[in-house]
């Protein structure tokens, strides 16, 4: 009886660590959210049951407090782009989402981020099925409900999503724990680069991607680049 208390003690343990998590949500202004790039993000996170802490140029904030980062960044050719402080969060320190087309390189995902536009809804050709983030997808997805939306993408990481069939570009990114990037860090836990950007007009297919980036993520909770579920020790921290 002992040791069947234990094991619901450690799945409830389990459980409770992927699906509740305590978010750090980077965006321009903690006091007034874009309704473009930041609302739909924040609306998913409480969707999946999160809690949200706003960080913006203002804050203070210890990163290592919190389960997940999320960027709520804007394309790389926007106007308005986030902060320079968004250059050195410690993504690669903590489980992380970015919806960015500007700091990748700062943080050693890439060399470079490429805009990608059309006139028609953009779309995305799903490079790997089998991976959890793209669980329940494959061929090619439209993301965006509206025209003249860009995407990001970029070169380095792993692909999940990509503009076509035939490109050698990721517009969802990804790298396990323990990656080593191209600035010579490795990452510490899982880290996403999620280049379908203006969130306000994402497709429902585009909002499963998101989520399932988030839920992969997070589904590592001592980066040891096994899955909680799989793991015999989730809650001890890889070496």
């Amino acid at each position: 009886m002992k040791k069947l208390a234990l094991l619901v003690f450690f799945v409830f343990l389990i459980s409770g660590y992927a699906h509740a998590a305590n978010v750090a949500l980077v965006v321009k202004d903690a006091t007034s959210l874009s309704t473009e790039h930041e609302r739909e993000i924040r609306d998913a996170l409480l969707e999946l049951g999160h809690t949200i802490t706003y960080v913006d140029k203002n804050s203070v904030v210890d990163y290592n407090a919190f389960d997940l980062i999320v960027i709520a960044g804007r394309p790389k050719d926007s106007t308005e782009s986030l902060d320079s402080f968004v250059a050195s969060i410690p993504v690669n320190t903590k489980p992380a989402v970015a919806v960015d087309g500007k700091f990748p390189a700062n943080w050693g995902w890439a060399s470079g981020v490429s805009s990608i536009h059309s006139t028609s809804a953009q779309s995305v050709y799903i490079f790997n099925p089998s991976h959890a983030i793209a669980s329940g997808l494959s061929g090619t997805v439209t993301v965006h409900s509206t025209t003249g939306k860009s995407l990001s993408a970029i070169q380095s990481l792993s692909f999940a999503a990509t503009p076509s069939s035939s490109s050698s570009k990721g517009v969802v990114a990804f790298a396990n724990s323990k990656t080593l990037l191209l600035n010579g860090q490795k990452t510490k836990n899982r880290v996403v680069f999620f280049g379908i950007t203006s969130p306000l007009y994402w497709t429902a297919d585009a909002e499963k991607l998101f989520k399932q980036s988030v839920a992969w993520a997070l589904n590592d909770a001592d980066g040891d680049g096994v899955d909680n579920e799989a793991d015999r020790c989730p809650l001890e921290s890889g070496t």
